[in-house]
């Protein structure tokens, strides 16, 4: 009887010392202040720019958020558009970049053209844009007013 005893007992103790197999995630993010950073083409061109003034990376999705971005975009070694916004998110190996609230984006020739939206997205490697929400349109030498009709 007391074998049966001892032998409960120990299957009691393997059964419990035995836990499952639980993977907790581990989510690593660090924090950057200030980031200044420069993105280039294979051939070695600077294609644009960001600073945040407040920004994290998250090393699982391998992806930037960024707080109040602005982003110069280049042609050659001239800046040709600067863009702001409220927050945006910079993945796919820096190739896609979403803007969200309050997207400017601005050209620096002569005309000082303007677009505004609620969202900006942008395909780098494939050059492809699409402005969604509000979109409005400004421009230095064209000024719309409602009240008249444009002849």
């Amino acid at each position: 009887m007391n074998r049966i005893y001892i032998l409960i007992f120990f299957l009691n103790l393997v059964i419990i010392g035995c836990a499952p197999n639980v993977i907790e995630e581990k989510k690593v993010l660090q924090k950057i202040d200030d980031l200044d950073m420069n993105i280039f083409s294979k051939k070695g061109k600077k294609i644009y720019s960001i600073t945040s003034p407040n920004s994290s990376y998250d090393n699982d999705k391998l992806e930037f958020d960024l707080k109040n971005p602005t982003i110069k975009i280049f042609k050659g070694e001239e800046t040709k558009y600067i863009i702001v916004s409220d927050e945006s998110t910079l993945s796919n190996d820096n190739n896609f970049l979403e803007l969200k609230g309050n997207v400017k984006l601005r050209t620096l020739n002569q005309n000082g053209d303007i677009l505004f939206a609620d969202n900006f997205i942008w395909n780098i490697e494939e050059t492809y844009y699409l402005l969604e929400g509000n979109i409005r349109f400004e421009n230095q030498n064209i000024k719309l007013n409602s009240s008249k009709p444009i002849t």
